[in-house]
């Protein structure tokens, strides 16, 4: 009998079956949906004998209250916008970057570094870009130019009309069509801002992020204007080719994107290894070319087509820039005020949906 169980035993070892299983290291992003080429992260995961998991949010309001609520935790790499750069405190959860361990880190310029100061210390640039207004070129009689006109033009195209839902980009659309500031901490102008929003809300087809699909409604023609990202309108021009992005009169919002590594992070080596490898030129220059949106690399710009390259919709002119406004911190009061006139008009629309 001991003799069976023996050769049992070695049969089993040598086909394997008795042998552990070595589970692969695993990288766990938190980032914008579709806003990685697949094909990068499977060649990493090949190189490595990783596996990466993408965990998306849509909206980044959604990515504030989970932030928010978890410091992280969880993640290994989190892409993150400028305003977590610009606001006092809102650093607590992050690793201060091991610059030597990001050697093409060379080949990068920090985007808006004089707006920007704590940028370098824990935050690698991943892309950044301009917010603004996208339309179907062959849908509209009246081109939009302006903030203004997209507010003033959507009860002309009553329930065609998208805007992008997120707190600080409705109040500041809004502020910048009434006249005022940006990022203004004027209680009468946010007053006179919320009643644009109001006005605007009972057209409105909704308060939604992109879609980067075929079904894109843009694209399908149910929508024939959005407020919208640079790189998200001509990424969706492979769908559709009459849609149009223009750089709104009163200024666009430009944004820089980051992946930063939580203090809490699980595998920080491998973190370190992915944000070095994306930062090789030609890994930096294939992500660019799928995302559409502007690439802080450098060497990677260089080597881009020039359709890329010197395409103004993607970098911008400098006068465009000039105009540009960046989300910069609020007060509490003010913050509460732009919540207040945002939440109006979404709740006006929702009623109106309602009674429909």
């Amino acid at each position: 009998m001991r003799v069976f169980v023996h050769l049992v035993l070695l049969a089993l070892l040598a086909s394997g079956a008795g042998a552990s299983v070595v589970e692969p290291q695993r990288l766990t992003l938190y980032t914008w949906t579709d806003y990685i080429d697949p094909a990068i992260v499977a060649r990493f995961e090949q190189l490595t004998g990783s596996r990466v998991e993408l965990q998306h949010f849509e909206e980044a309001d959604e990515r504030e209250e989970v932030l928010a609520a978890n410091n992280a935790q969880g993640f290994d790499l989190v892409c993150i916008s400028e305003n977590y750069l610009t606001q006092p405190g809102l650093q607590d959860w992050m690793e201060p970057l091991d610059r030597a361990r990001l050697p093409n880190l060379r080949h990068v310029q920090y985007p808006m570094a004089d707006d920007i100061p704590e940028a370098p210390r824990y935050a690698v640039p991943y892309f950044w870009g301009t917010f603004g207004i996208a339309y179907r070129k062959d849908m509209v009689t009246q081109p939009p130019r302006s903030w203004r006109d997209l507010f003033e033009l959507t009860p002309q195209y009553s329930g065609k009309v998208a805007m992008y839902p997120t707190m600080r980009m409705l109040a500041g659309m809004a502020l910048l069509a009434s006249g005022a500031d940006f990022n203004s901490e004027d209680p009468a102008q946010i007053a006179a801002a919320g009643q644009i929003l109001l006005r605007q809300a009972g057209h409105v087809w909704g308060y939604r992020g992109v879609d980067l699909s075929e079904k894109n409604l843009l694209a399908n023609g149910t929508l024939v204007m959005q407020s919208l990202f640079n790189g998200d309108a001509l990424f969706l021009r492979q769908y559709q080719p009459a849609i149009e992005f223009v750089y709104p009169a009163e200024g666009a919002n430009v944004f820089v994107d980051y992946f930063v590594i939580p203090r809490n992070a699980v595998n920080k080596a491998l973190a370190y290894r992915f944000l070095d490898f994306l930062n090789q030129p030609e890994v930096a220059l294939q992500n660019a070319l799928y995302v559409k949106f502007a690439t802080p690399n450098q060497a990677a710009r260089e080597r881009a087509p020039a359709d890329y390259r010197n395409n103004p919709l993607i970098f911008p002119a400098p006068d465009v820039l000039a105009q540009a406004h960046i989300i910069r911190p609020l007060s509490p009061a003010t913050l509460r005020r732009y919540t207040d006139i945002v939440m109006r008009a979404t709740t006006r629309f929702e009623l109106q949906q309602g009674g429909e």
